[in-house]
């Protein structure tokens, strides 16, 4: 089987995101089920990729395995039949930012990140986008020798540079005000959190209260962008504000 310009596309794809789902990868490169469904077949007993039940997370955390299958709206005997893809392991580990990525451990994650990444997208087709190892390649190869706050992806759009963050877990208000405070003194025009939580929003939107370039959003509602002050906005009209 010859690979293809997409099958390569494909593949980068799983190494910038480590894991996705059949909907995501569907979305990103195919135009029906089934010819996705066929040529991912094709790159599976080539041995390019692998696809692994979602079960696999249980060994690690059974509230994390419930979350990740109330996120992809799995229901009953729907949970352990489901899988994700990613690359096989030899191509894994040719990265380490693509075996950490592809681990079980960070699959709720890379999931949603995923997800943001392809929402993004579609609302600014024309825009730059950059994972977290590509903003990270960046700053080695300038040598900054400033302390900044890498985000998972970075939007460069029509002047813009719009840090988002997904935001899994609560942590303290201590550390979201030091990476604000590394925000506040960035070249970032806008930070966007998506946060899987009420508790996560609720925390980041209290601490963002000083910053006007911060907004916060829930995972499932990622058009509404929340600011203090503002109350919530359209992704767009959020980050064409000047401030």
């Amino acid at each position: 089987m010859m690979l293809t310009k997409r099958d390569h596309q494909l593949m980068c794809f799983l190494s910038e995101q480590g894991v996705a789902t059949f909907a995501q990868l569907r979305k990103e490169f195919f135009v029906n089920d089934e010819a996705c469904r066929c040529r991912l077949r094709k790159l599976l007993r080539r041995n390019l990729i692998e696809s692994i039940s979602i079960d696999e997370m249980k060994k690690i955390s059974v509230s994390a395995y419930l979350k990740m299958a109330e996120i992809l709206n799995l229901k009953g005997s729907e949970i352990w039949k489901y899988r994700l893809y990613r690359l096989s392991e030899v191509f894994r580990k040719i990265s380490p930012t693509t075996e950490t990525n592809s681990d079980p451990k960070m699959w709720r994650h890379q999931v949603q990140l995923t997800e943001v990444r392809q929402f993004i997208k579609e609302e600014f087709p024309n825009a730059l986008i950059l994972t977290e190892s590509d903003v990270e390649s960046e700053w080695r190869r300038f040598k900054s020798k400033t302390e900044v706050a890498i985000p998972d992806l970075v939007l460069r759009s029509s002047g813009k540079e719009v840090a988002i963050e997904m935001e899994r877990t609560l942590k303290s208000e201590r550390e979201y005000q030091k990476r604000m405070a590394f925000y506040g003194r960035s070249k970032y025009t806008h930070v966007i959190y998506f946060c899987e939580s009420v508790n996560i929003f609720n925390k980041i939107a209290r601490t963002s209260a000083g910053s006007k370039k911060i907004g916060v959003s829930n995972i499932l509602s990622k058009d509404k962008i929340y600011r203090v002050g503002q109350g919530f906005q359209p992704i767009r009209t959020f980050i064409h504000s000047v401030y």
